[in-house]
């Protein structure tokens, strides 16, 4: 009691010396004062750039739906005319990997703009919602431009900055992911091939059209009705009718739910960990070349093999956690049997291929001129350059993208 009598006559004073004659915190006043800086330094910026996004977006969008075929060869033109520039194939490849790179950007906008799609992409059910697209146009964008910034990086900064930036994409593209791994709560994210891309893109396109005869089209589209006036019912499609068939991407879903009812749709905590393990990959990968390699500074010959062995055993534990699944559909098995051919990128990392492939091509090489053999000197020597080269760039080697 005496406590408190002694802090109300602290504060009593204290308002008394700053001219104030009320002991009360006013917290009106204070929410009021909160809410003017939130409006003032976020929702005036945040809307007033979302209006000129939205407005130029919307400019740009009409302007490609009038000139699509002009605007697909732009983006072919600019692929194509990048093998032709000066310093492609050699170091100083920026300004050819540039120009590539806005290739595949302006072509993700203008599929963006058409609803359509050119390259294969994660299957996130029939229907994604527009913060889903949004995820996957940023991941699109960001696998087109990082080998370019990659490139830059390698010229401009030191290694070890060199890495944090190429870690910064990785962890950029891995939260994408994660998002996407939320939103079809904890399944296996599908690469889609072509086949049923197109389906896809197709059934998304009768879905957004505004007339009267959209059921009526999906329909069609979903019985093959297109290019074969007889569609799945000719003994002909019968193939592309199982490649395209969207069950099959979802089998494993339906399965699931009806199995594990009580799980409310969600994955088993086996699968979630699997994929998770495949999403984080990359990322663990490149956190451990910047804790383990020799450019750390704190790096032996030892050590350089962890960042290799880490990312091959979180690869080999992510496919053992899918195959000792209860359920696992055929679609799901192609899908594991895709990510496997990736594997092969393993020989060109380091340590490994510094260690065996890149001395055994030089010792071939060394071979070849010592019997004088100048031609076939000349094209291993020109392929080993090729080899070596393409090598040095982690997103070639990485295989983040899938």
């Amino acid at each position: 009691e005496c406590f408190f009598n002694f802090h109300r006559h602290l504060r009593t004073m204290s308002s008394r010396r700053n001219g104030f004659l009320s002991n009360k915190f006013d917290a009106h006043k204070l929410r009021e004062l909160l809410d003017s800086m939130k409006e003032k330094m976020y929702e005036i910026p945040a809307t007033y750039i979302h209006d000129k996004a939205s407005t130029h977006w919307h400019s740009f969008k009409h302007y490609v739906e009038h000139n699509k075929k002009w605007m697909r060869f732009s983006e072919d033109a600019l692929t194509k005319m990048s093998f032709f520039l000066p310093g492609r194939w050699g170091d100083s490849g920026e300004l050819g990997e540039f120009v590539y790179g806005l290739g595949g950007v302006l072509q993700t906008l203008n599929d963006r703009a058409l609803n359509e799609e050119s390259n294969t992409s994660v299957f996130c059910g029939g229907r994604e919602m527009l913060s889903i697209q949004n995820i996957k146009t940023l991941v699109k964008l960001l696998q087109h431009m990082q080998l370019f910034i990659e490139l830059l990086a390698i010229k401009n900064l030191s290694p070890v900055t060199r890495w944090k930036v190429i870690l910064l994409i990785e962890f950029i593209k891995m939260l994408c992911r994660l998002y996407l791994l939320y939103y079809v709560k904890g399944h296996m994210l599908i690469m889609q091939n072509e086949d049923e891309m197109k389906y896809h893109e197709r059934m998304q396109q009768a879905e957004h059209n505004d007339n009267k005869y959209a059921n009526l089209q999906k329909m069609y589209v979903q019985h093959g009705r297109g290019t074969d006036p007889n569609g799945f019912w000719s003994p002909l499609s019968k193939q592309q009718q199982h490649l395209v068939n969207d069950s099959s991407l979802m089998d494993h879903v339906r399965v699931h739910c009806t199995k594990y009812p009580q799980k409310q749709g969600w994955a088993l905590k086996r699968t979630m960990f699997a994929e998770i393990l495949h999403i984080i990959r990359p990322v663990v990968y490149v956190a451990s070349l910047l804790k383990y390699a020799a450019f750390g500074g704190h790096g032996n010959g030892t050590t350089q093999w962890y960042p290799f062995i880490i990312s091959l055993l979180m690869d080999i534990y992510s496919q053992m956690a899918h195959f000792t699944t209860n359920i696992l559909s055929e679609r799901q098995k192609v899908e594991l049997a895709r990510r496997r051919k990736y594997w092969l990128f393993y020989i060109l990392r380091p340590p490994f291929f510094t260690e065996y492939i890149e001395s055994y091509l030089k010792s071939s090489a060394k071979a070849l001129q010592e019997k004088k053999a100048t031609l076939r000197y000349w094209i291993w020597m020109m392929l080993t350059n090729l080899l070596c080269q393409f090598q040095n760039n982690h997103f070639n080697i990485a295989a983040s993208n899938i």
